[in-house]
C-alpha cells in the first residue's frame, strides 16, 4: 500500500506544477492588470510604473513566476494585492466553508443518489423504474443556477424558515450555532448536490445490476437465503466503482460551486476567487486555483486507496 501512495502522489506533483503555470500564464494573457484596478483613472504613467515596481510586476514573467513558485514551497501564499493581507489567511477559511458546502452536498447526493440507484435497480415496476430514471435524469440535466434562483425566489416567498445568504444569521437565537449553519446549509447544499445525485444514481443502478447478473448472486437467492442478506453482499461487491466515481464527483463538486456559493453569498472559495478576479488580485487567484486544484488531487488520492482497500487487484493494476 506504501507503494501505492507513493506511486499517486508522484504523479500528482507534476499536474499540481502545471495547474501553477497554466493559471499564471492565462493571468498574463488577461486583460486589464492590478495596477490598473489599484490606481485612479488619473493616475499618471509614472504612478503605474511605480506601483508596479513596488508590486513587484515590472520583472520578467518567468522571474516572477519562480519567484511565487519558491514562496509556495515555503508554504507563503503571498500578500493579497487588493486587501493587503496574508493570501492564506483569506483563503483557508474560505476553502473550510467550502468543504463544509461540498461535503453536506456530497452527502444528500450519496444519501438520495443512492436510494434512487438502488430502487432502479431492483424494482419490478416499471413506473417505479420510469421515476427513478426521471430523478436521475433531471438532477443530471437541470443547471445548478436554474435551481439555485428558484429556490432563493422560493424561500423569499414560501420557504422563509431557510435562509438565503451567508453562513449564519448575524443575530438572534442560535445565531452562529450548528443549527443555524444547518439551515443555510440546506439551500445551497441541495442546489450542489443536484448533478451528483444524479450521476451517483445512475452508477449504483449499472454497478448493482452487473453485479447482480453474476451466477453466484443467482446461487444464493437460490439457496434461500433472504433477500436483505443478498442485498449486502451485492452491495459491498459493487462499491469500488460507485466509489471511484463518488470521489471523482466529489473533487469536481469542490471546485464546482462557484456559482452556488455566488447566488446564495456562501464565504467559500468561490466567492473568494469571483472578488479577487474582478480586483486583478493575482496571488489570490493563484493560491485559490492551486488550493482547488490541490484539494482535488487529494481526494482522487483518498479514494484509489479507498478503492485499492476494498480490492487489492487493484493495487498492482498501475
Amino acid at each position: 500500500m506504501i507503494g501505492y501512495l507513493s506511486r499517486r502522489v508522484a504523479l500528482a506533483l507534476p499536474i499540481l506544477l502545471g495547474v501553477s503555470l497554466l493559471v499564471f500564464a492565462l493571468l498574463q494573457l488577461a486583460p486589464g492588470s492590478p495596477v490598473d484596478s489599484l490606481v485612479g483613472p488619473y493616475a499618471t504613467t509614472e504612478d503605474k510604473a511605480e506601483l508596479s515596481a513596488a508590486l513587484g510586476l515590472d520583472r520578467p514573467l518567468p522571474l516572477q513566476y519562480l519567484s511565487w513558485l519558491g514562496d509556495v514551497l515555503r508554504g507563503d501564499l503571498g500578500q493579497s494585492i487588493s486587501k493587503q493581507t496574508p493570501v492564506a489567511g483569506l483563503l483557508l477559511p474560505a476553502l473550510l466553508n467550502t468543504l463544509l458546502l461540498a461535503a453536506f452536498a456530497a452527502a444528500v447526493a450519496i444519501l438520495l443518489g443512492a436510494g434512487v440507484g438502488v430502487l432502479w435497480a431492483r424494482t419490478r415496476h416499471p413506473w417505479v423504474r420510469h421515476l427513478a430514471e426521471g430523478i436521475a435524469t433531471t438532477a443530471s440535466a437541470m443547471p445548478q443556477y436554474v435551481l439555485g434562483l428558484g429556490l432563493v425566489a422560493l424561500a423569499a416567498q414560501v420557504l422563509t424558515w431557510f435562509p438565503v445568504s451567508g453562513k449564519s444569521s448575524p443575530s438572534g437565537a442560535g445565531a452562529g450555532g450548528a443549527g443555524d449553519v444547518l439551515r443555510h446549509l440546506i439551500l445551497p447544499g441541495f442546489t450542489a448536490s443536484l448533478v451528483m445525485l444524479g450521476i451517483v444514481a445512475r452508477m449504483v443502478r449499472v454497478s448493482l445490476a452487473d453485479v447482480l447478473a453474476q451466477p453466484w448472486v443467482q446461487t444464493m437467492t437460490a439457496r434461500g437465503l433472504r433477500p436483505r442478506r443478498v442485498l449486502r453482499h451485492t452491495v459491498r461487491n459493487a462499491l469500488p466503482p460507485v466509489l471511484t466515481i463518488v470521489g471523482l464527483q466529489f473533487g469536481y463538486l469542490v471546485g464546482g460551486v462557484l456559482f452556488v456559493e455566488i447566488i446564495f453569498s456562501w464565504p467559500g472559495l468561490g466567492t473568494r476567487l469571483y472578488e479577487a478576479i474582478s480586483a486583478r488580485d493575482y496571488p489570490v487567484i493563484e493560491g485559490g486555483v492551486l488550493l482547488g486544484a490541490a484539494g482535488f488531487v487529494l481526494i482522487n488520492i483518498l479514494v484509489d486507496l479507498a478503492s485499492a482497500a476494498i480490492d487489492p487487484r487493484l493495487r498492482s493494476a498501475t
